[in-house]
């Protein structure tokens, strides 16, 4: 959606001089932050409900099933590979996913894009 939003801006910037090449790391970089700022917020947010959980004994078992595993309550925890493993892939597929629309937008050209605004 943004690249047809975008794109008098695409082809303004073409014209102006900017590379395709450049045109297309500014938008998978802008995508890649994007990305990286949902990700970092989502893993917060898991954290927090993990450590909410955790407290407040969401997640308790009932007496029967504590005698046999000795726990009042499922403790949740977010480990720290976990976490990086999780972070990673979310930033690879959000690169995957805006590096396509990032290429075409950088294949625009300039008249053909401007033609009709």
């Amino acid at each position: 959606m943004l690249v047809r939003e975008r794109r008098r801006d695409f082809a303004v910037l073409a014209a102006m001089g900017m590379s395709p090449r450049r045109l297309l790391a500014t938008f998978v970089c802008a995508g890649a932050m994007l990305g990286a700022t949902g990700a970092l917020a989502g893993l917060g947010i898991a954290e927090l409900v993990a450590w909410v959980a955790t407290r407040y004994e969401l997640l308790s078992l009932g007496p029967e099933m504590a005698e046999i595993y000795f726990l009042s309550s499922v403790p949740l925890r977010l480990a720290a590979g976990d976490a990086a493993t999780i972070g990673a892939l979310t930033l690879a597929v959000t690169v995957a996913a805006c590096w396509l629309p990032a290429w075409r937008a950088a294949r625009i050209e300039p008249a053909t894009a401007l033609r009709f605004e």
